[in-house]
């Protein structure tokens, strides 16, 4: 595991237990996909954008044109630190994220969900790997050629 990777999967470790929360972005107080998601790109480096208020359940092909905006899509088995997307009700409705970890329990995914309750561990593979739409990497602060912000280090 890199030294990029294993920040993204500790900021990740760090939130198991947190209180899931329609729109919630702090850990250990509440939490949704999407504010694990930007917490975890906040420990690697970059600033979190502005994340509109979004419809529940959210949209898929909104939660899609954000993942493609501030990560880049790679075609892959997901690493650690990468950042999962699920489809939930039906194949190809994308409304749930994950970050990838591995670890001695082996390889899993962090992630908040209502029907959990709270951010927990869960197995890959599994129920969520049938259902992996695709998954994205979080660049290394550096590396802005995909990105339309420029890392939290860089700004004033």
């Amino acid at each position: 595991m890199t030294p990029h990777q294993a920040v993204i999967q500790a900021a990740a470790l760090a939130c198991l237990g947190t209180p899931w929360s329609y729109q919630g972005r702090q850990p250990g107080v509440a939490m949704d996909c999407v504010g694990l998601l930007e917490h975890c790109r906040e420990a690697a480096g970059w600033p979190s954008p502005e994340v509109p208020r979004y419809a529940w359940p959210p949209a898929s092909k909104l939660l899609l044109a954000r993942l493609e905006r501030h990560l880049v899509r790679v075609d892959r088995v997901p690493r650690p630190g990468d950042v999962c997307a699920f489809w939930q009700d039906k194949p190809g409705r994308v409304r749930h994220t994950g970050i990838a970890i591995r670890d001695e329990q082996g390889a899993g995914e962090v992630m908040a969900s209502i029907g959990f309750g709270r951010v927990r561990r869960e197995a890959l593979p599994g129920v969520w790997l049938r259902r992996l739409h695709g998954v994205w990497e979080i660049p290394e602060p550096h590396d802005i050629q995909h990105q339309d912000a420029k890392p939290a280090a860089a700004q004033g």
